[in-house]
């Protein structure tokens, strides 16, 4: 069944107290000017509340809204050139849909591609923001928050997101960026040039449970040095493993280049609020070689981020040799681990997923917490380095990532329909935590499932039979099996946080 979304109604939401004159121009900051006015959604997913009906929940969401608003005033005006916003409290489109389907079919192994139709697909000249409630046959519901990157990065997009959901708790947002970063004469087509790749690209979420990424944090530990964080040990993982499934060799005559975007908030001078309201980000930009590990390439990492200091810089141009040059093997990351997106609940407990909205720049990976501990990675690559990618996770000889880090022999590529013929040489997750070697057959080597999960969650691709299964529960343990073979959640709303939590490993930070 292809999951579908149709608008019911759209309403204008405005600020519950007019703006004041004196704050009726926000001028954008130069870091705001070379993004695009593109809408980035994010997509809270939650469980029904038999407590709450439809039609409370949706004027509870329209008033708090507009109170919000009245704080966050810019986002109800509308964008003018690439200067400034008009705070004229035009207001904010808020859709209403219904999906064809239950809250767990729409979480359970998720497509990218379906986050944005949970997004109001508006096309107002100069919208900030943009709403939509769409509610589930079970009773669930999904809010995306819909912000265009012109007026603000994650962060500030998760700080209305908290604000909105939390009223009174909420710090005042600070709009201090174009102090700090003065505008400047930026046309408004160039800055809209966000060179987003024409070429077949590939979108896939893949979740790395905690212990594993504690393992990779450990192995990547060198001289006593401070310990990798989460995000900078998957992040070397994803790199090493990029590197090494599309065959990438050392030449001389080649660029290698790692990019992370970094929270510049803390390294002005004088630091700004951590509740400064726009895009305050700058870049950058490791080049570690062909053949470092996973260790080089956090220290690698390391002294790029250390050199990144406030000074606000056009990173799009500084990178612009990298872009569709065959000479450059590059990949970017964005991390949002560590993000307060699991506070926003509505009245509704926290979400039980959160979709992100993305742009299809190639070779790209978007970082975030997974709900059930770990780190979900959407990743984008061409199809022909996704298909290496994937494949590559299969064709060692073991399923542990540090294991896989550390091996450099590779089983021989799987030809077409022979991956079935391979699971019985791979091993268990359970085989892994009991330090056992070697394959054996799954069949002979029976395990429960309950609270594990794979050490990489894939998501499944499309077939003529139906996404939802209908299977007995599962008692072998290896990746490809788990989901081709796990029971589909229950049709109704919170029967899904339990079936996710069986796939994932607990853990504490």
């Amino acid at each position: 069944m292809k999951l579908e979304t149709k608008i019911t109604s759209i309403a204008t939401i405005k600020p519950s107290s007019p703006t004041p004159k004196s704050l009726q121009k926000h001028y954008l900051s130069f870091l705001d000017q070379i993004f695009a006015p593109v809408l980035m959604p994010i997509v809270y997913f939650y469980s029904s509340n038999p407590q709450i009906s439809k039609s409370q929940f949706s004027n509870h969401l329209k008033q708090s809204l507009s109170k919000t608003l009245s704080i966050y005033y810019p986002l109800a005006g509308r964008l003018v050139g690439n200067l400034y916003v008009d705070c004229n409290d035009a207001g904010v489109p808020f859709a209403e849909a219904e999906a064809n389907c239950s809250l767990s079919q729409a979480v359970t192994n998720p497509h990218p591609q379906n986050t944005y139709k949970f997004a109001n697909p508006q096309k107002i000249l100069g919208l900030c923001m943009a709403v939509q409630a769409t509610y589930f046959r079970c009773g669930g519901v999904a809010v995306a928050i819909s912000m265009s990157h012109k007026v603000g990065d994650a962060l500030s997009a998760f700080m209305l997101a908290k604000a909105w959901s939390s009223p009174a708790a909420t710090p005042i947002p600070r709009f201090e960026a174009a102090t700090y970063f003065p505008p400047r004469d930026i046309p408004v087509d160039r800055a809209a040039a966000t060179d987003l790749t024409k070429e077949e690209h590939v979108e896939r979420i893949f979740t790395f449970p905690e212990s594993e990424i504690s393992a990779l944090r450990e192995r990547y530990s060198t001289g006593g040095g401070r310990r990798p964080s989460r995000s900078e040990a998957l992040t070397a993982f994803i790199w090493t493993r990029f590197i090494s499934a599309t065959d990438v060799r050392f030449d001389p005559n080649k660029t290698y280049a790692l990019l992370h975007l970094v929270n510049l908030r803390s390294r002005v001078d004088p630091a700004m609020s951590e509740y400064s309201f726009g895009n305050i980000l700058g870049q950058a930009r490791a080049t570690p070689g062909a053949g470092d590990d996973g260790a080089e390439v956090v220290r690698k990492m390391r002294e790029a981020v250390k050199a990144v200091d406030g000074v606000g810089r056009n990173f799009m141009e500084e990178n612009a040799d990298l872009i569709d040059n065959e000479n450059v093997v590059c990949l970017g990351f964005s991390s949002l681990v560590g993000f307060p997106a699991h506070e926003v609940d509505f009245g509704l407990g926290k979400p039980v997923w959160i979709g992100l909205g993305w742009f299809p720049f190639m070779n790209t990976v978007y970082l975030s917490d997974a709900k059930c501990g770990g780190i979900e990675a959407l990743i984008i690559l061409s199809k022909s380095d996704m298909d290496k990618f994937q494949a590559s996770f299969f064709m060692k000889k073991t399923s542990s990532l540090c294991d896989m880090d550390a091996e450099d022999d590779m089983l021989p590529r799987l030809e077409a329909g022979g991956m079935a013929d391979m699971l019985p040489r791979l091993r268990t997750v359970e085989d892994l935590l009991a330090g056992k070697r070697g394959g054996g057959s799954p069949a002979a080597q029976p395990r429960t499932m309950d609270r594990r999960c794979p050490s990489v969650r894939w998501p499944r691709t499309s077939s003529a039979s139906s996404p939802f299964p209908t299977a007995k529960p599962l008692t072998l343990l290896h990746p490809l099996r788990a989901l081709a073979s796990a029971p589909p959640a229950a049709d109704r709303c919170g029967g899904y946080a339990s079936r996710r939590q069986r796939h994932c490993w607990s853990s504490s930070e």
